[in-house]
């Protein structure tokens, strides 16, 4: 067996509509940051961090002479601001932790390669721990995308209370020769077709997201067909991982499909 990774979503009928505003807030706040800050710099202007940003446009929007629906904008976007940074401290310690469990699973992930190679297996602690990496990273995408999840835990172990659920099966034997492809760099041409689909999918996963959580807004709950593009975005990435990071040799395809 070539083993295989299994992703299922299980979203809430209803889920809290008020936690679709904090995230949208979030998000209006980040975008329109990023494209004030990419045209500073087009301009030669030095970037401002989002901090001083969002001070400097409370404390100074009522002393700037512009019209009063300037100035209510500017208060709005300091809030969402604001709403921004208190949902950054919450999934902050998130961030840390998977930063460092990336830097370990990159070199795990590295250690694979030549154990393939020469063995045709990866150490099963080694596999365990790139696989818990990689449920805990999206265990943490699902609360971000309030896909009706508990705040998620920092161990990456199965979590039947998480609304999505991964399942990896571990190969009987890895392919040799794809670990050498893998080295070689060789691997990403093989992926070409994927990383093309996946920037052209993300694109319009950005904004299925961004129309979802609109409309969850006002529902309470996921509309199906934008949830259903996100898992099946979300069920693409994690095949494309697996396969380049050694936890499975089975060629992933060009969908998302269960």
């Amino acid at each position: 067996m070539a083993g295989e990774v299994k992703l299922t979503a299980n979203i809430p009928a209803k889920v809290k509509g008020i936690n679709f505003l904090w995230r949208l807030c979030a998000i209006v706040f980040y975008i329109s940051y990023l494209c004030v800050q990419i045209n500073n710099i087009s301009n030669g202007h030095f970037s401002e961090s989002p901090w001083k940003s969002i001070i400097s446009t409370i404390t100074h929007a009522s002393e700037i002479k512009y019209p009063d629906i300037i100035i209510g904008i500017n208060i709005l976007w300091g809030i969402c601001g604001i709403i921004f940074i208190c949902m950054f401290i919450t999934i902050l310690p998130h961030f840390i932790i998977l930063f460092l469990k990336e830097i370990v699973f990159v070199i795990f992930a590295l250690i694979s390669m030549f154990t393939i190679l020469f063995s045709g297996t990866v150490p099963k602690g080694m596999w365990n721990f790139m696989t818990k990496y990689i449920r805990h990273l999206y265990y943490v995408s699902a609360w971000l995308l309030n896909f009706g999840g508990k705040y998620p835990k920092f161990d990456g172990k199965v979590d039947p209370d998480q609304p999505l659920q991964i399942e990896f099966v571990r190969p009987d034997k890895w392919v040799n020769i794809i670990g050498l492809l893998r080295m070689c760099g060789i691997v990403l041409l093989i992926l070409l077709p994927h990383f093309i689909m996946y920037i052209f999918w993300a694109i319009w996963v950005i904004i299925s997201i961004v129309i979802g959580m609109i409309i969850g807004l006002f529902t309470g709950k996921w509309n199906k067909v934008f949830s259903k593009m996100i898992v099946s975005f979300m069920r693409f990435r994690i095949r494309i991982i697996c396969y380049a990071f050694c936890i499975t040799d089975t060629y992933p395809p060009l969908h998302g499909k269960e």
